[in-house]
């Protein structure tokens, strides 16, 4: 609110028209631009005074409790009080009411202003989350649902992020703790792998900070600084056997073929979009009896973003080839022989996933729908969670 901007009014109407989500207004803009003078707190009823030029990190600031205040009219211009005064009569009579159960259920959504470049106006949103913001609650795993209050430590890896710290090529799992508490230099067991590690040097981050942490609760995210063990979807608990599920995979819709314009840099290729692809932004396809790279993704933004980085953080200058086809689906028949025969007719149409998992590409949903046709008793999946569910049974 510290540029010049669209009126306030004007913003809140369209977050309501184009997402169908009522609005409710927390904090309430005083000016904008060089006219800006702070936010209204609806809450609170009192005024947080803006500074021009001052990044607030400490949150030292003026605040004035009384729109009548006789002090008042020295900070702000009678002209920005009464519209102010104006503004907030609108709002009482015709902007909504915050109802806890609509704001949890997903159909209220409140607004803040301020300034983010500045950190002013942002207290005010964290202090609205740890007041409103629900509780951490249960999740469910194959075998059953995991409570939050629960003694032993359980957490499920969500994200993966390599490069964090370019100079030291590091790799991040990101695990959000579902149960128990976590302490700095614990043993837990990695399900997938069957087998116990220590978490040493446990981080948090907030923003472009991060910092060591020694212990965190249900509901916290930790970063474990991790050299390709873990995955996105792997549980680490106290001893059980479980694996959460809630963290969707599904069959990408574009392909490309990847090489290199320098082969000596055929090490970092290979290396960069492995790691790329475990941050789950894009997966990587071999052929059987072939080493060639097929990267797939859902979106083709996501060629590029996996093209930039590959320069700049591996220095691999790929060339993408795009392949003909626009659906894809994993497959699987509970009679090994009709699996076979499947295998051996389409094996052109046929890729491998990291996992060793079978792909079949298609150029069209009408050849989807063609093959599906000729081979009732094959199962296709475009969720992978649903594929390998299938496998089990």
């Amino acid at each position: 609110m510290d540029l010049e901007g669209r009126d306030p009014f004007e913003l809140i109407d369209e977050i309501e028209k184009v997402l169908n989500l009522p609005c409710f207004t927390m904090t309430w803009p005083i000016g904008q631009g060089a006219r800006f003078k702070g936010v209204y707190d609806l809450s609170l009823k009192r005024i947080r005074l803006f500074t021009p030029g001052l990044k607030t990190l400490k949150f030292e600031q003026e605040f004035i409790n009384d729109l009548n205040d006789a002090a008042l009219p020295e900070k702000i211009d009678e002209g920005l009080i009464q519209i102010l005064k104006d503004d907030l009569e609108l709002l009482m009579g015709a902007g909504h009411d915050f109802n806890s159960e609509r704001f949890l259920s997903g159909h209220l959504s409140p607004v803040f202003f301020g300034s983010a470049v500045k950190n002013f106006g942002i207290q005010e949103l964290l202090d609205a989350f740890l007041k409103f913001a629900p509780a951490p609650t249960g999740r469910p795993a194959e075998e059953r649902n995991v409570e939050a209050c629960e003694a032993d430590l359980t957490g499920v890896v969500f994200k993966i992020q390599a490069n964090m710290d370019p100079k030291h090529r590091d790799r991040t799992a990101f695990v959000r703790i579902c149960s128990g508490v976590f302490n700095e230099g614990m043993s837990v067991y990695h399900v997938r792998e069957d087998r116990e590690f220590k978490i040493n040097n446990a981080i948090q981050f907030l923003s472009h900070e991060r910092k060591n942490i020694d212990q965190a609760y249900a509901g916290d995210i930790i970063g474990i600084r991790d050299r390709n063990n873990l995955m996105i979807g792997d549980t680490i608990t106290q001893g059980e056997s479980l694996k959460f599920t809630g963290i969707p995979q599904f069959s990408p819709d574009l392909f490309c073929r990847v090489d290199l314009r320098n082969p000596i840099k055929s090490k970092q290729l290979h290396k960069g979009l492995e790691q790329l692809a475990e941050e789950g932004t894009s997966q990587i396809f071999r052929r059987k009896n072939n080493t060639e790279s097929i990267l797939g993704v859902v979106g083709q933004l996501q060629f590029e973003v996996v093209k930039f980085r590959l320069l700049n953080e591996y220095g691999a200058d790929a060339l993408f080839e795009p392949l003909n086809y626009g659906v894809s689906r994993w497959f699987y028949a509970k009679d090994k022989k009709d699996l076979t025969a499947f295998h051996d007719y389409y094996e052109s149409h046929i890729v491998y996933d990291v996992r060793g998992y079978p792909l079949i590409l298609f150029r069209n949903e009408w050849e989807r729908d063609y093959v599906a046709n000729n081979n009732p008793k094959m199962l296709f999946y475009a969720s992978l969670f649903a594929y390998e569910q299938a496998l089990k049974e």
